[in-house]
């Protein structure tokens, strides 16, 4: 590379937790002009999760492994460094001499002007959820959850209203909250419903678990921001259509509950979120294994002491989840001694007996016996308030990922302009 291009600055990728290049940094020194290091490898399914890692790992967690690779060449190190003063200070404490931050300039590519110009308070906050990685693996253009104008900069231009509106959103999850903001910052006067005591939907439900804490915290004050001048009410339960130019139907959803033989000692992921926990000590999560609530569920019940067993009726759980939440979810579920079984759909809850068939072998049967069944098998939509002309963003319309609820929600709120 010298040879072929001795007026560029030459620098080397390494893996920060790997004993080969803490090795072999120092024969590098006298060869580079900067290092680079992040965690991380793509040899194993555990490697692979430390080159993009999502929360619960910590904020900045290079900062414990840069040490060894202070070996003359100026310093770069990235990952999870998601906010600006953290990263002032890796830098001022010599941790390294600049940082990179990829995901936190995909959700706010303002990020350095609004920290120089003394707005850091005004930053869109990266929360973790690895969509944009997620885009990245599946080979589609870079996209953000938080912020849908990721990858569409030349067609999503900021929009003013031409006749200021009173818009009435109807319902606080993120596609609601997402409507809302939107239709702020086109100018109109903006009412937004929720009838739970906070805002944030299933995010806010999620952020009971390890798993969706963070992310949870970062949405929801990002939100506080997007949000000014938006009237809040919250524990407000809207039976009829409300007095408004325009409305927006983001209601969400509930979890599904099957048609099956169920007797008492039944609850579902939510109602553990929100708290409750259930008589006895073992407990079945009997779980369809798309998204992350029956893990958050079986976490928090091995948590609280119970013996747990999650029948995942998937190929494998948690489906939607990008592969290094999966990964973490994993060595957690498995760290507290929670039983894994996987390919079953549940038939039947007697009562301190579930049962279970193969999902690609119906012909064969599983029981189960515990105190109590949890169950995780979805959602669907929420529709009690019709309103004629309204429009509809998020799982009121069919469940939603985080990125389509927000997208959604972003577009209903924009089309008053």
């Amino acid at each position: 590379m010298r040879n072929a291009a001795p007026e560029l600055a030459l620098g080397v990728r390494l893996s920060a937790d790997s004993e080969a290049a803490e090795a072999i940094a120092p024969e590098l020194a006298g060869l580079v002009d900067y290092l680079s290091i992040a965690l991380g490898d793509s040899s194993t399914y555990r490697g692979s999760t430390g080159i993009v890692p999502p929360p619960p790992v910590e904020e900045s967690a290079i900062a414990g492994f840069a040490a060894p690779f202070r070996v003359g060449p100026p310093l770069i190190a990235t990952s999870r460094i998601v906010d600006p003063a953290a990263a002032d200070r890796l830098i001022a404490d010599r941790v390294a001499d600049a940082v990179g931050m990829t995901r936190a300039l995909i959700t706010d590519p303002d990020l350095p002007r609004k920290t120089r110009d003394g707005h850091a308070g005004d930053v869109l906050r990266c929360i973790g959820c690895n969509t944009c990685i997620a885009h990245y693996h599946a080979a589609i253009p870079i996209a953000c959850a938080q912020n849908p104008r990721t990858g569409r900069e030349l067609a999503w231009t900021p929009v003013r209203a031409a006749r200021r509106q009173r818009v009435a959103v109807v319902g606080g999850g993120p596609a609601g909250m997402a409507a809302a903001a939107e239709a702020r910052a086109a100018g109109h006067d903006v009412v937004l419903y929720e009838s739970r005591i906070r805002l944030g939907g299933q995010v806010e439900l999620a952020g009971a678990a390890p798993g969706h804490a963070e992310l949870a915290t970062s949405l929801l004050r990002n939100y506080e921001r997007l949000l000014e001048g938006v009237d809040v009410r919250l524990g407000e339960h809207v039976e009829e259509p409300p007095d408004a130019d325009a409305v927006i139907l983001a209601t969400g959803a509930r979890p599904y509950v099957p048609d099956l033989p169920l007797s008492e000692g039944l609850s579902t992921a939510w109602d553990v979120l929100r708290g409750s926990r259930p008589d006895g000590r073992r407990v079945v999560v009997a779980d369809w294994g798309g998204d992350a609530s029956g893990l958050d569920a079986s976490e928090l019940l091995a948590a609280s002491g119970y013996q747990v067993a999650l029948a995942v009726g998937s190929a494998a759980f948690g489906e939607s989840l990008h592969a290094y939440q999966r990964n973490l979810y994993a060595a957690r579920l498995y760290r507290a001694g929670i039983e894994v079984w996987h390919h079953l759909e549940l038939t039947a809850w007697e009562g301190g007996r579930a049962r279970f068939t193969n999902i690609f072998a119906p012909e064969l049967e599983a029981v189960m016996e515990a105190d109590a069944l949890v169950l995780a098998l979805g959602r669907v939509p929420v529709r009690d308030l019709e309103v004629q002309g309204a429009l509809e963003a998020g799982d009121r319309l069919s469940p939603r990922s985080l990125e389509e609820a927000i997208l959604e929600g972003s577009l209903a709120g924009r089309s008053f302009a």
